[in-house]
C-alpha cells in the first residue's frame, strides 16, 4: 500500500535476500520493481541458510538473482548491519563474492554507483546566484560543482 500511496518518494527495501519465511522471492521482487519505479532494494548477504538468498552456500550467484540484477541494474545496492566485532562471515567477503560474479559495469553500479544516486551522494546543495534576488537553492552533480563555485555560487542552501 505504501508503494501505491506515494509514487514520488524513494523507497529502499532493506535486506533483500534475507528471508525468514520464504516469501521474499525473486518473482515478488521482480513484480514490485516492475510496478514501482520509485522502489530500490538493498541486498543483505548474511543470514545463513535462509531461502531466496543471492549466493548459495559455496558463494555462487543464484541464476535467478543474476537475471534480476541485470533486469534492474540501477535499483540495487549492497548493505549490511554488521556490528563490530563480529565472528560470523565477513560481509565484505560476501559482497566481493557477489560483485565479482557480475559484469564490471553492473558490479560498479551495485557496489557504489546506485547508492550515490539513490542517496544523493553524487550531488551537492548549492546557492545558485548567491547574494542576488534570483538566488535559489539547488542540487548539482559533483562534476558541475567547480564550475558553479567558480562563478560565485556558494555551497549550502540560500539563506
Amino acid at each position: 500500500r505504501l508503494l501505491n500511496h506515494t509514487g514520488r518518494a524513494r523507497i529502499v527495501w532493506a535486506h533483500a535476500g534475507w528471508d525468514n519465511i520464504g516469501e521474499r522471492t525473486v518473482a515478488l521482487m521482480r513484480r514490485l520493481l516492475r510496478d514501482h519505479p520509485n522502489l530500490s532494494m538493498n541486498i543483505k548477504l548474511r543470514g545463513g541458510n535462509r531461502p531466496n538468498r543471492p549466493l548459495d552456500a559455496s558463494g555462487r550467484l543464484d541464476p535467478e538473482w543474476a537475471t534480476l540484477l541485470r533486469e534492474f541494474p540501477t535499483r540495487f545496492t549492497i548493505g549490511t548491519d554488521v556490528k563490530y566485532p563480529d565472528d560470523s562471515l565477513d560481509p565484505l567477503d560476501s559482497s566481493r563474492a557477489l560483485l565479482d560474479q557480475l559484469p564490471p559495469g553492473l558490479a560498479r553500479l551495485i557496489g557504489e554507483g546506485n547508492a550515490a544516486r539513490i542517496y544523493n551522494l553524487d550531488r551537492r546543495l548549492i546557492c545558485h546566484d548567491a547574494g542576488t534576488r534570483g538566488a535559489r537553492s539547488l542540487q548539482v552533480e559533483l562534476g558541475a560543482l567547480a564550475g558553479h563555485l567558480a562563478h560565485g555560487d556558494a555551497l549550502g542552501p540560500c539563506r
